[in-house]
Formats: C-alpha cells, sequence, structure tokens
C-alpha cells in the first residue's frame, strides 16, 4: 500500500507531482468546506484515485493539516524512485494496450481492457495484474488526452476551462493575471528627466471584475515580477496601503481556485507552478490560437490603457495616434508616482463605477458574494512567499552555500558542510544581499546573508553586467571582492552622470535599498518561523533590466 509524507527535501519529478496535485484535488472535495455541487464520499473519493477507503482516510489526515498538494507526495522508503509494484514488462503491456485499444474511438471498457492485458500476459508467460493495478494505470491519463484519443479535438476542447467565455460563480473562482509595457514614460526621482516606459502587471477576479493586485516597475516580464503581482493578490492590502498613505478600500484577499495565464516562460516556470499547485491553486494556460480565453483582462489591460493616455509623457495606444505628440519631452511622472496615481484609478475609481457587463461596481458585488465564498488564506505565509521565488541547488561548503559566485552564510548550516547532496536554494533576483536555504527532510527555510558583511545590497541584473565587464577586460575567473569593487565604481560613474544620460538614470533606479545598519555588525541568523502571520510580504521594489521594450 502506497503512503505519503511530507516532501523529504528532494525535488520530485514530474509524474510523482502531478500525482500529488490529483490525489490533492480529489481529496479536498471530501471535506465538508467543499463546494456542495463538487463533493465527494470517501467511497467516491476511493473509486477515482484507485485506492481503498483507509488509504484515503490516511491521505485526508495527511492533507488536512495544511491542505498543500506536497503532503501526499509518495512516501520514499524502501523501494527506488519510480519503483511499481508490477515487472517491468507486464507495466509495458498495460501502457501498450491502454494507448492502442483503451485510448481508440470504439470505447471500450475496464473489462475488455483487462481481458486484453491478461490474454497477452498469458501468451509472454507472464503473471496477471489486478484489476486494481489496471485502474490505477488508467487514472493517470490525463481526462483531456483521453478525450482528444477517443472523441476528438472538440470533445477535448469541452473539458478545458474556457476562462473568458464563461462567469465564475463566486469570488476568487477564476483570477486571470497578465503584462502590458505601460503607455506612460516615467521620469527619475531626482533629475525628473525621463528613464522608460514601465511594465504593469495586472491580475484581475474574474466573478466581481475586482482588482486583486498589481505591480508597476521597470523590470521585463518575469517569474519575480508575476510572484510579487500574485503575492499581494493573496494577502491583506492594509500595509501596501499604509506604505503609500493611501486611504482607500481594498478588501479583497485569499488564494483562487484557478489562476488563468498566458503562455510566457515567466507564466511556465516551474517554481511558480508547483508553489501555486502546492497550495491547491490549479494553473490554467491560455491555449494557442484561442483569443477569446483570458478576455478579462485584456479587457481590463485596454481600460488601464485609456485611463493612462489622459497622463503627461503619454505614448498614446500606437505610433498614428500619438502623431506629433513629444511623449518623452513632456513625461513628468516618477514610477512611484505613477504607482499612487494607478492606486486611485483602480481603487478610488474603477472599483466604485458600475462596470458594464455586471451593471453594478465591482466593489458592489465583491461585498455582496465574497461571504458566500469559501475564501482561503496560505496555512504557510512563509512558506507560499518564498516558494513564488526562483530556485536553485548547491552544497553547504566550509565557506559557506555559493551562488552566482558570491559566499552566503548561516550559522544554522554549520551541520550541512560535507552532507552529500545538494540543498534547494532560493533567491530574490531584485536583492541578492539574502538566500533562502531550505532545510532538508522538512518545508522550513534559514535566511542566509553574504559571507562578507561589507558588501553592499545588489540586484541580480547589476551583479551579471559588473561579472560580463570584468569578462570582457579578460579576468575569466570569477572574484567576488573585484566584481562588488566593480559595482561600486559603475555606481560612481553613473551617479556621475545619471542628469546627462537615460541608461544612467536607469541603472540607478534598478538598485535595491541599501542597508542602515553598520556593516561591522554581525547577526546571527536563525530558521524561519514561516507560520508567524506578522512576516511581511515581498516589498513592492521598483526595479529593472537592461532588457527594455519601446
Amino acid at each position: 500500500m502506497e503512503d505519503t509524507a511530507d516532501n523529504n527535501g528532494s525535488e520530485p519529478d514530474e509524474p510523482t507531482w502531478r500525482a500529488a496535485v490529483r490525489r490533492a484535488s480529489i481529496i479536498s472535495r471530501t471535506f465538508d468546506d467543499a463546494d456542495a455541487g463538487s463533493r465527494l464520499s470517501s467511497k467516491e473519493a476511493a473509486a477515482l484515485l484507485g485506492v481503498d477507503r483507509a488509504t484515503v482516510y490516511r491521505w485526508r489526515a495527511a492533507y488536512q493539516t495544511d491542505r498543500r498538494a506536497s503532503s501526499l507526495l509518495p512516501r520514499q522508503r524502501g523501494r527506488p524512485q519510480g519503483h511499481r509494484f508490477v515487472a517491468d514488462d507486464v507495466d509495458a503491456i498495460i501502457v501498450n494496450q491502454i494507448n492502442d485499444f483503451y485510448l481508440a474511438d470504439t470505447r471500450p471498457g475496464m473489462a475488455e481492457l483487462l481481458r486484453r492485458i491478461h490474454a497477452s500476459c498469458h501468451a509472454a508467460g507472464l503473471s496477471k495484474p489486478a484489476w486494481r493495478t489496471v485502474k490505477r494505470r488508467v487514472n493517470e491519463v490525463e481526462q483531456r488526452e483521453a478525450a482528444l484519443r477517443r472523441d476528438g479535438p472538440a470533445a477535448a476542447f469541452a473539458l478545458t476551462p474556457a476562462i473568458g467565455c464563461y462567469e465564475a460563480a463566486l469570488p476568487l473562482d477564476v483570477v486571470q493575471i497578465d503584462h502590458t509595457v505601460a503607455d506612460v514614460f516615467v521620469v527619475d526621482e531626482v533629475t525628473r528627466q525621463v528613464i522608460d516606459r514601465p511594465v504593469l502587471t495586472l491580475a484581475i477576479d474574474v466573478c466581481t471584475r475586482m482588482v486583486v493586485g498589481y505591480y508597476v516597475g521597470l523590470d521585463d516580464p518575469s517569474t519575480t515580477r508575476t510572484g510579487v503581482t500574485f503575492a499581494q493578490a493573496v494577502f491583506e492590502k492594509s500595509k501596501w496601503l499604509g506604505d503609500r498613505a493611501l486611504d482607500l478600500p481594498w478588501p479583497v484577499a485569499g488564494l483562487p481556485r484557478v489562476v488563468h495565464v498566458d503562455n510566457g516562460s515567466d507564466f511556465r516556470s516551474h517554481d511558480f507552478t508547483r508553489a501555486l499547485e502546492d497550495f491547491g491553486v490549479e494553473v490554467v494556460h491560455r491555449p494557442v490560437a484561442r483569443p477569446h480565453y483570458g478576455g478579462h483582462i485584456e479587457r481590463l489591460i485596454g481600460t488601464t490603457m485609456g485611463a493612462l493616455h489622459m497622463l503627461p509623457g503619454t505614448t498614446f495606444s500606437n505610433v498614428q495616434k500619438r502623431g506629433r505628440y513629444p511623449s518623452e519631452a513632456r513625461a513628468a511622472l516618477t514610477l512611484r508616482e505613477l504607482d499612487i496615481w494607478l492606486a486611485h484609478e483602480i481603487l478610488g475609481k474603477y472599483h466604485q463605477r458600475v462596470h458594464q457587463a455586471l451593471k453594478r461596481p465591482p466593489a458592489a458585488v465583491w461585498a455582496e458574494l465574497s461571504p458566500r465564498s469559501n475564501l482561503r488564506m496560505p496555512s504557510d505565509r512563509m512558506a507560499f512567499l518564498v516558494h513564488l521565488l526562483p530556485s536553485q541547488w548547491r552544497l553547504v561548503r566550509r565557506d559557506g552555500v555559493h551562488l552566482f559566485g558570491i559566499r552566503y552564510w548561516a550559522d544554522t548550516l554549520t551541520r550541512f558542510i560535507g552532507r552529500e547532496g545538494k540543498l534547494q536554494v532560493r533567491y530574490d533576483p531584485r536583492d541578492l544581499s539574502s538566500i533562502y536555504v531550505r532545510l532538508p527532510g522538512e518545508d522550513r527555510y534559514v535566511e542566509a546573508g553574504y559571507a562578507d558583511t561589507k558588501h553592499p545590497a545588489v540586484s541580480l541584473s547589476e551583479w551579471r553586467r559588473a561579472a560580463t565587464r570584468l569578462a570582457e577586460q579578460g579576468r575569466r575567473e570569477t572574484n567576488e571582492d573585484m566584481i562588488f569593487g566593480s559595482i561600486d565604481a559603475q555606481r560612481a560613474i553613473e551617479n556621475a552622470a545619471v542628469s546627462r544620460t537615460k541608461s544612467a538614470r536607469k541603472a540607478v533606479a534598478k538598485r535595491p535599498a541599501q542597508p542602515v545598519a553598520s556593516p561591522a555588525e554581525t547577526i546571527e541568523l536563525e530558521p524561519i518561523d514561516s507560520r508567524d502571520p506578522a512576516l511581511p510580504v515581498f516589498a513592492m521594489e521598483m526595479k529593472d533590466d537592461p532588457r527594455r521594450r519601446r
């Protein structure tokens, strides 16, 4: 009997992860707080999963604590990863018969499939697999794939969530998220000279049309930008509003059931997808050549861009509409001023106006329907936030953890020196002064800082630019002190040139905030209590990237 356990610290392969996500999606429907229309009995769940009810009860107990798919990962105990209870030859016959016979358009049943498999095994002199084993392998076939093979593209399309062509029943049933380059230039905080056009990320609740989160910055679409926006969408907004001295209502908070995104690389990111799936959020990608998908977010982007066309420095929607208007010369708003302006536009105007499709203001629809929806928050706040960051795998060496040629250290890592196997390391590309190292055997992270505490906070793009410049000068070997020294020299040049060139202003705008503590001060870092509700969400810092679209 297959059991489950918390993730043991190693990254599960894709089939193993998909199996855990499928288990979670079915087990979650056996709880009393599941929607009445989709609720399952333990017997029904056992039939869908191909296990007995005792196993369903064990899985419910494992899942109930924090409602995360990772709690249902198979326990790797005594058998090699990927090992099955049937011989490889028998398993190959099962797979071939499912693909060649069971998924045919003649739609044979399980009984016929089992007879075929038993006949093939008998002819090959192999033992016959049990019905439960065959059923489990059939259940591993994705429903849309089975429909495509049996009934054609139309049937497969019918099983694909048609987000954008239907209305979600309750708040946070479906959230759509997308990026766009804003139709306005922003200027430098100090010199008030033009920098560039920022990128705006928006997330909308399909049911109420409420904007659940947004982020405006100079960085291009990325996993980190998407994670920051999604974290803002999920958690309460009081701190975010307070940091901007805004007295505006923004009551939206909670995990969506489905998040609908396009096929950009940031939305396809392994880290982003698994972080959401682990907490019970289904990620649905917009089918290629299906323009009606994502209609709600596209209309919101159009509405927001239309409002931006009234600002000084607008580019309008195209060159023809811009005409002879001098967009860069007229630019006046800084990035922070644009951020606050957008808050007033979205929270103070868009949410309060009558929506054409709803015939009511989005804020009023949210106030009415949200009490009926079973809104939920991540069981572990910090784990959710950290999981939205990109990751790499690194060894703990005697001189620390090495990432991008920078050494990091925390005293808690001492016991892992010389340990075989790498640890998962998550990082924020906007600020490399700290990383988060996952402790093996548990879903807990230790924050590690620079091993050399005198180094300043830098962004990943700033670090790579300095390393590239040294390489071009013929210094091929990575030298941490030399690269940080080059960054200091570059910053001095940029500071002197900031009033003269746009590229220098962009370079200054991307820097992370510098710490105010003395660099000589040494702080012992302890494991993060990631269940503390007082822990802050990601800071909404305005950073840059050298790749820009105009």
